[in-house]
């Protein structure tokens, strides 16, 4: 059994060997992803020298000694290029966005001025270029607007499509096959008879699957049957990534580890020094990696946003991702001691200077209730004492600040 930040750091470490390869997507879809290429402009920006405001173009020298005159010699609508130019004693009528039209060094807000029969006061004197964005200032043509390995955020893409990335070249991300396994389970359509329960982990990794953009590959369930495991594993392994949910324990139909082994999978690490999750299993064949993760609801959860989500967004590309910690001041609730590392379902708050923790009324690794109040894990370290009232204890947010 190994710690939770050395199953992190080996699961890294797996992860990053792992080829990636690119795929072009349209702009749109690639929010979330990773650039594999970087971006280059094909055009300045602004492409021409651009009115930041609605109102007149003028020369700076006509309009020193406010107030001036100007003959008004024509409007420069955005979207069109001047017919207009602007010598002494002259102004043209501009709109936001505008190209300034030759002549011109400066543009005057039209509440600046008071215009009658198609001549125009302006009642104020400007520097030159004052209301004028130059060509170029923001982005020359052939600048790179975005390095490989950068994660493409929504603010970005204003830019990247601005510069001509009508799609672009992401690494691609991992196909994901999920198995669950048990012959206590039925669909959560289905009402159970006595001793069965409903397969809640499929939707659970599929919805976690969906928050990192990860399309799920669904096995169904099979049985406590190690011959239609097997069948159903050998089929998961056809997949980057397959997860196997239940069956990685020491119980008599634990089958899932002999599976694995037997199928050729190389084993990285199995058990975790971690509560809930400790029977988690990470291995490799080849390069497809293979998670087998423990069935109880709560260890499924923990165990995906603990350790396979990380391990996920760096075969898509994002090897910078770690589980982030927070520190929080304890105001109670369920904690108790445990020589394992303890990642307790909790609820974080604004506070006055640090946020607030507090465990959710939580049972155990089966207590769906108690992690569906949940917006974070409070971090517990192995053979410490639980924290008190006051206490500064790390939390990792999974959820929105209530």
């Amino acid at each position: 059994m190994i710690s939770y930040d050395e199953a992190l750091t080996v699961a890294f470490r797996t992860a990053t060997s792992v080829p990636r390869r690119a795929v072009s997507v349209p702009l749109l879809e690639a929010r979330g992803r990773v650039l594999a290429r970087e971006i280059v402009s094909d055009i300045d920006m602004p492409p021409f020298n651009r009115a930041a405001m609605d109102g007149y173009a003028v020369r700076a020298e006509d309009i020193v000694s406010a107030p001036a005159e100007l003959d008004v010699t024509g409007t420069v609508s955005a979207g069109t290029m001047p017919t207009v130019n602007v010598g002494p004693g002259q102004a043209a009528r501009i709109m936001t966005g505008a190209p300034v039209p030759s002549g011109a060094d400066s543009v005057v807000g039209v509440e600046d001025t008071e215009c009658r029969n198609e001549r125009v006061t302006v009642k104020v004197s400007l520097p030159v270029g004052k209301n004028i964005a130059p060509q170029g200032e923001d982005v020359r043509k052939g600048d790179v607007v975005a390095v490989a390995d950068t994660l493409i955020r929504t603010a970005m893409l204003g830019l990247l499509g601005a510069a001509g990335a009508a799609s672009v070249d992401v690494y691609r991300h991992p196909e994901v096959a999920v198995l669950t396994t048990g012959t206590e389970l039925v669909d959560i359509s289905q009402r159970p008879a006595p001793g069965q329960i409903r397969n809640t982990n499929i939707l659970t990794l599929r919805a976690l699957l969906a928050d990192t953009g990860i399309k799920c590959r669904e096995l169904g369930g099979v049985p406590d049957d190690i011959e239609k495991l097997r069948k159903a594993v050998r089929k998961g392994l056809g997949s980057d990534v397959l997860m196997v949910s239940g069956g990685v324990s020491r119980g008599d139909y634990d089958f899932v580890p002999r599976v694995f082994e037997e199928e050729g999978v190389t084993k990285i690490f199995h058990k975790v020094a971690m509560r809930p999750g400790k029977p988690l299993f990470l291995g490799r064949k080849g390069d497809k990696l293979v998670f087998g993760i423990p069935g109880n609801p709560v260890s499924t959860f923990v165990s995906f946003e603990m350790l396979v989500k990380p391990v996920l967004l760096t075969l898509s590309g994002d090897s910078r991702h770690r589980p982030s910690f927070i520190k929080a001041t304890f105001t109670g609730g369920r904690a108790r001691g445990s020589s394992r590392e303890q990642m307790l379902p909790g609820i974080l708050s604004a506070g006055d200077g640090l946020p607030h923790a507090k465990t959710t009324e939580w049972h155990g690794s089966g207590d769906m209730r108690g992690l569906s109040q949940a917006n974070c894990f409070i971090r517990v370290p192995g053979g410490t004492n639980p924290p008190a009232d006051g206490d500064i204890v790390e939390a990792h947010p999974f959820g929105a600040f209530r």
